[in-house]
């Protein structure tokens, strides 16, 4: 696997040879407060002008000067509209020897809109100083923000809501109708919820991460092994188990939140729905 040295190198010697005009890392890269490991991208962007943009699109063998590929993505190849060269564009690869770089390519004049859409960032090469010296290092745009009174409302309602169509699928036995509700509207849900307390805990001074996966280093070791019980789906049982004991977590959670933040909360919704459950499936 090529070190951070060789790719970064490389990176530089493919951007001089390509007419870039500045370099700027963006992603767990460049935040000092991200973990490290072999997993995380090199979130990579190249600054030009809009005519060598044009061309880096439309002529595309320099790619592959970054080595061999195992699978790319494209996602401006897809859009509907075809891409005239002056919205920032993204090669998405992953080599034969593990690393992955998101490539990005961004015209001079839209600096300013990157830098508000991704803020966290590095210079890397910028010999004519077109880059903002202003740049993040640290995540804490990305701490949880307090919820309104709204936002907590409609969670709690959409997750007792929804909760009542995976009972349905229970009862038809419709595992895929049934398991896609839990896990894509109730289980998501579930996790807002339990981000709202802990984020309440920690003065929202805490980063919970992308898909809430640094949730688990704020909860105690039976907290996590009651959240790993909800995720098994196993036989249509095990739906039922977990459906009962995620509504069960929701309502603590949700109670523990309604008392610290002041925000109602209405209880006596989620006991009508958690009796509606036992009675239909027990």
């Amino acid at each position: 696997m090529r070190s951070n040295k060789e790719i970064l190198d490389l990176t530089l010697k493919i951007a001089k040879k390509n007419h870039v005009e500045a370099i700027a890392l963006n992603g767990s890269r460049a935040n000092q407060n991200s973990r490290k490991d072999k997993f995380q991208d090199y979130d990579i962007v190249y600054f030009v002008e809009t005519n060598q943009m044009q061309k880096l699109l439309k002529h595309r063998g320099w790619l592959k000067e970054f080595g061999q590929t195992i699978v790319m993505q494209v996602p401006g190849d897809f859009d509907s509209e075809p891409n005239d060269g002056y919205d920032f564009f993204t090669f998405l690869m992953l080599f034969k020897d593990g690393n992955r770089i998101d490539l990005g390519l961004c015209p001079l004049d839209k600096i300013s809109q990157w830098q508000k859409n991704d803020p966290i960032g590095q210079v890397l090469y910028d010999p004519r100083h077109l880059l903002p010296d202003n740049l993040m290092s640290s995540d804490e745009i990305y701490y949880q923000n307090k919820p309104t009174k709204k936002e907590f409302l409609e969670t709690c309602n959409e997750f007792w809501w929804v909760s009542t169509y995976v009972v349905k699928g229970i009862k038809r036995k419709e595992m895929l109708y049934a398991t896609d509700h839990f896990y894509q509207n109730c289980f998501q849900e579930f996790l807002k919820i339990v981000g709202f307390a802990v984020a309440q805990k920690y003065d929202y001074q805490i980063n919970l991460g992308k898909n809430h996966k640094y949730l688990f280093d704020c909860l105690t070791e039976d907290e996590i092994e009651q959240i790993k019980q909800i995720l098994n789906m196993s036989d249509y049982q095990q739906i039922t188990d977990s459906l009962l004991l995620m509504q069960e977590l929701f309502n603590n959670y949700a109670q523990q939140f309604s008392e610290a933040s002041g925000y109602d909360y209405d209880s006596t919704e989620a006991v009508n729905v958690m009796e509606y459950t036992s009675k239909q499936l027990k």
